[in-house]
């Protein structure tokens, strides 16, 4: 393998596990039942991470899929026909292209 694509794998595998691990604390750190005060006239909910963190991790999650799809030509979908794929690589390409969105 060529430098160049062992570094985009080791970039995007370490986006994707960010991701993963942003997003196993987000849900360890949402708000329970308990943390909510709540009275007869307002409720009060404390700050929590949660949701920036849930959101960095699907923004991580964003750029990877983006970095992959645009060095990979969107596998194969976005080259004329002919172009160096057969008929069933290229459907192939193009059913994990939008299945990976």
């Amino acid at each position: 393998m060529e430098t160049g694509t062992i570094v985009l794998f080791v970039v995007v595998g370490f986006f994707g596990l960010g991701s993963a691990v942003l997003g196993f604390i987000a849900e360890g750190t949402k708000l329970t039942q308990d943390d909510i005060e709540a009275s007869t006239t307002q409720c009060v909910y404390p700050a929590n991470p949660a949701f920036a963190l849930g959101l960095v991790a699907a923004l991580l999650l964003l750029v990877a899929q983006i970095i992959v799809s645009a060095v990979t030509g969107c596998c194969g979908c976005c080259k004329p026909r002919g172009g160096g794929f057969s008929g069933s690589k290229r459907t192939i390409g193009v059913v994990f292209a939008v299945l990976s969105w």
